[in-house]
């Protein structure tokens, strides 16, 4: 219940807070209120669900970016070309340096 004050120390909720939240004061608030009693336990947990959305969601974007066919067969082929250059360069020094080349 919101009126009993909790405790933070060893709470994994605030655990959480603090390794995923990128709002520090909110964090700060959350402990506060909560260990004086004025927050719900489903209060602090709907703010870690936006927090753990807030984090997340970069790392889902890159994830669909990734899983799109297109865009990695383009990124193939663009590395491909970048590798090309540098093999045919290399190749060369080597053809050179072993005397293929008059």
């Amino acid at each position: 219940r919101a009126d009993i004050p909790g405790t933070v120390d060893g709470n994994l909720v605030f655990l959480y807070h603090d390794l995923f939240n990128d709002n520090s004061a909110e964090v700060k608030e959350l402990k506060n209120r909560y260990q004086a009693g004025t927050i719900s336990d489903v209060e602090v947990k709907a703010k870690l669900i936006e927090a753990l959305d807030r984090f997340l969601t970069p790392i889902r974007k890159r994830y669909h970016q990734y899983n799109d066919p297109t865009y990695l067969d383009n990124l193939i082929i663009e590395g491909n070309k970048k590798v090309q250059k540098i093999v045919q360069t290399t190749l060369k020094e080597i053809k050179e340096a072993m005397g293929f080349y008059s």
